[in-house]
């Protein structure tokens, strides 16, 4: 394993201005692709990137099982990028949001550009849908779903392996949260995919902080590109097929764009983590009946258990 103590460029307040913006080839200096532990300013853990790591098996078990999981979304944030519009009033370029409300009208809610995103796995209580659930790809497609898990505990096993300390403290809070809203064997509630998504700069949010984001690949056809880079460092992560990163996603990050003929070639990003308000949920019994003693008020309606 090469060791790296990675060189800051751009403090927090600097990478901010490139928040929702795509990056180019010109943003980092170092690419890592062979087994690397990257180390921040202070010490800790910016990239942990093994090669190779995930059995071919499991990644074409898990690639068959999630291929369709990603569809057409505008609910991901800046990571989709901000479609900016020059301000007949000052000339200058503003951030450009579809704004919906629940009954379809306009408001002040912000919607980013669509990208071909999606979520497996459980996700926890929101003021629109107080109750903990399955996302709708997972009850839809129960049968993909449970053939995904042996990659997916594959992937909690080496996050075990290789960042211990930061496994141990989501496997504890994994333990403290019912089984019904846990994927697997794993120390995690929820995965989300992404096809051939060039993320613009972001933070992730709503996971939990005093774990570790891990991402994987899984690719058909070829392509080049596509690198998970953190510009605040002027460093990338090469992660391809079988590859398995651990990475500080609380910190500014993006990818590069993936350079590929159109049509002839798939990437399939996995982000998996433990949702942090999913310590707050139930059994799946007790979530159901959430769901059914709610407010005959709500303007929502329903009683339905998926993820819309």
């Amino acid at each position: 394993m090469k060791t790296i103590e990675a060189k800051r460029h751009m403090t927090d307040e600097e990478c901010a201005e490139y928040a929702g913006k795509l990056l180019n080839d010109g943003a980092y200096d170092l690419v890592v692709r062979e087994d690397t532990l990257v180390l921040d300013e202070n010490g800790d853990l910016l990239v942990r990137y093994i090669p190779g790591a995930i059995p071919a098996r499991l990644i074409r078990q898990g690639y068959q099982a999630l291929n369709d999981a990603a569809g057409m979304t505008d609910n991901r944030g800046i990571a989709a990028g901000i479609n900016e519009d020059m301000s007949a009033k000052t000339g200058k370029k503003v951030a450009k949001w579809k704004a919906v409300k629940k009954d379809g009208t306009l408001s002040n809610t912000n919607r980013a550009e669509s990208v071909m995103s999606g979520i497996v796995g459980y996700f926890d209580r929101s003021p629109r849908m107080p109750y903990c659930r399955q996302t709708s790809y997972t009850v839809k497609h129960q049968e993909k779903y449970q053939a995904a898990i042996p990659m997916i505990e594959h992937i909690s096993g080496l996050f075990q392996e290789h960042v211990p300390d930061l496994h141990s403290n989501q496997a504890q809070v994994t333990q403290d949260t019912s089984k019904d809203f846990v994927i697997g064997d794993s120390v995690f509630t929820t995965v989300t995919v992404n096809a051939n998504w060039q993320t613009a700069v972001h933070k992730d949010v709503g996971d939990y902080k005093q774990g570790c984001g891990v991402m994987t690949a899984m690719e058909a056809g070829k392509y080049e590109g596509g690198y998970t880079c953190f510009p605040e460092y002027r460093l990338a992560v090469d992660m391809r097929t079988q590859g398995v990163l651990f990475a500080n996603v609380h910190r500014w990050h993006g990818n590069t764009p993936l350079v590929g003929h159109p049509g002839q070639y798939r990437r399939l990003a996995l982000v998996l983590y433990y949702r942090e308000k999913m310590r707050h949920c139930g059994t799946a019994a007790e979530e159901v009946d959430r769901a059914k003693n709610r407010s005959h008020n709500n303007p929502m309606g329903g009683t339905g258990t998926s993820l819309v």
